[in-house]
């Protein structure tokens, strides 16, 4: 039986990370096989999936592309419109 991603509001780092795992989960390959495939060293993906380490930017960017996922950087008021002191 797969579980559904969970996917919440949260912003960060554990929050991309618990939708990778879920996302590994969810795949039902075999952990030694994504990390074959993704180019991840099989040790880092065990302990980053048992929840022993986090992993880095390139690892998650080189899971997500296997697993089919889009890591988009969003940074938050960079939509806002910003002025200098004592300008309107």
């Amino acid at each position: 039986m797969k579980r559904k991603a969970k996917c919440s509001r949260q912003d960060g780092p554990v929050d991309l990370e618990n939708q990778i795992r879920d996302a590994i989960v969810d795949s039902g390959e075999q952990a030694n096989h994504i990390a074959v495939r993704a180019g991840v060293p099989q040790a880092t993906l065990s302990l980053f999936i048992n929840r022993k380490r986090g992993i880095t930017l390139a690892t998650a960017s080189k899971l997500a592309q296997h697993l089919g996922l889009k890591l988009v950087s969003t940074k938050p008021g960079k939509s806002e419109t910003t002025t200098k002191p004592g300008r309107s």
